[in-house]
């Protein structure tokens, strides 16, 4: 994997630190001569980098909020740039704030994506070929899938199945808006509970 790497950055990688993964994936910060690069990998084949990439791609294409750039994704890694860590400037939160409302002004026709991704490694279905409105949207492919995921795998009581489709008519009532579907970021959060760390993540 390194040599694929050093041989797609046209680098040689003179340093390779481990950073913290997921249950799923390892990630590194490599190192060269002219810069730092964050990668994210799997020994695993999966689609999901390919379908992280697109987000992260889709997200900077609105020059709203910066990402980090995608350099490459395949069925194995994701190799962006790296971002270093920094402590928060006095405004930034409130400059953060405006960016996310920059982002969310792009708006839609309908809800969804043009490709499903991932909760973490769970599939998250995201198109909307029945161009259902935003409760409907909400309570298929968001609420009702993880349900019925959950029943699938043996996580969810049949007592808790009826509950949860019990909600189906508050759901719907409760998400009525006239407002059109927006463009949404993912997790803002690092999986980290401490504030210090929460800061942290937030100034990258």
């Amino acid at each position: 994997m390194k040599q694929i790497i050093q041989e797609l950055l046209g680098l040689p990688i003179e340093n390779c630190t481990p950073l913290s993964g997921t249950n799923f994936t390892e990630s590194f910060k490599l190192e060269t001569a002219e810069g730092s690069y964050f990668l994210k990998y799997s020994e695993e084949k999966t689609e999901i980098f390919h379908r992280e990439a697109n987000s992260l791609r889709k997200i900077k294409s609105t020059g709203a909020i910066d990402v980090a750039h995608v350099v490459a994704a395949t069925e194995h890694f994701l190799l962006l740039d790296f971002i270093e860590v920094s402590r928060p400037q006095r405004n930034f939160f409130s400059h953060f704030g405006e960016s996310l409302a920059e982002l969310h002004k792009h708006t839609s026709s309908q809800c969804g994506f043009f490709e499903d991704n991932f909760l973490g490694a769970t599939p998250q279905p995201n198109t909307n070929p029945n161009d259902l409105p935003w409760p409907s949207f909400f309570w298929e492919k968001r609420l009702l899938y993880q349900c019925q995921l959950g029943v699938k795998n043996g996580f969810i009581a049949p007592n808790l199945k009826k509950k949860i489709f019990q909600m189906k008519s508050v759901v719907l009532n409760l998400l009525h808006t006239e407002e059109p579907p927006s463009l949404l970021h993912g997790d803002l959060w690092n999986g980290w509970a401490s504030p210090e760390k929460w800061d942290m993540v937030l100034s990258a």
